[in-house]
Parts: structure tokens; C-alpha cells; sequence
């Protein structure tokens, strides 16, 4: 009862005994640390909506979101504001952000936006959209 299990953002544990586990595409996970004969809960995401890189890291219910799709692209976007300026997606009444980052050296990405005078990179935090941030 003493041991423990510490389970990182975006993992959940199902079973009693049981390991740290991606909560997969449309779950979220805060993760955390749990005894080793509890179980560590994963929570939906609303219908129709799913967390960036099949789930991995997501860990707060404003990951989940809807999936821009920018040529050959995916770009996860989030129903929660996370960085400002964002990239802001209207679909029907909600709007979806998607976070941007400076383009600075060593820093590439699909998805390039102007504003304010400087380059911006829309990324998810998983790096499918950008690498070296």
C-alpha cells in the first residue's frame, strides 16, 4: 500500500496494479502519483473533439479540440487559449486556438504567420506542427 506509482500529464492507470497508460486521442489525463493498488482516472473530451498527439500529454481539459488540416498538415488545435497571440479558428459558434511561437534560429515548423512585425510558428506541444521549440 506504501508503493507508488507516478504517472506523467496525459497517462492514467485502469486497473488496480496496473501500469502508467497513454489516455488516448479523445481523454485527457492530469497524471500524478497514485498507490500502487489505486487506479489514476482519464476524462473525455466533449463528443467530436480529440487531444493533440493521440493524447500524449494531454493534461487539462482545455486540450482538447479539433484538428486543422493545412495541405498535408495536421495542426492540433485547442478549445482553451493558451498563448498569445494565437491562432484563432472559427467552427460554427466556437472558436479553437492554436498556439504560436516566435520562429527564432534552429526553429522550424509548417504553419508560418506574420503579426505584429514578427514571424510566428502554430504549433501543438507534441511537435507534430513545429521541432526545436
Amino acid at each position: 500500500a506504501s508503493c507508488k506509482v507516478t504517472c506523467g500529464p496525459g497517462t492514467y492507470v485502469a486497473t488496480a496494479g496496473g501500469k502508467c497508460t497513454n489516455v488516448g486521442t479523445t481523454y485527457w489525463g492530469a497524471g500524478g502519483v497514485v498507490a500502487q493498488n489505486a487506479t489514476l482516472a482519464r476524462n473525455a473530451c466533449p463528443s467530436g473533439m480529440v487531444t493533440y498527439g493521440s493524447g500524449y500529454g494531454a493534461n487539462e481539459a482545455g486540450d482538447c479540440g479539433r484538428i486543422l488540416h493545412a495541405g498535408d498538415y495536421s495542426i492540433y488545435l485547442r478549445s482553451v487559449k493558451k498563448t498569445t497571440p494565437s491562432l484563432n479558428v472559427k467552427i460554427g459558434d466556437t472558436t479553437y486556438y492554436g498556439n504560436m511561437h516566435v520562429l527564432g534560429t534552429g526553429k522550424s515548423g509548417h504553419l508560418h504567420m506574420n503579426y505584429g512585425g514578427n514571424t510566428y510558428l502554430v504549433c501543438d506541444e507534441t511537435g507534430n506542427a513545429c521541432s526545436g521549440i
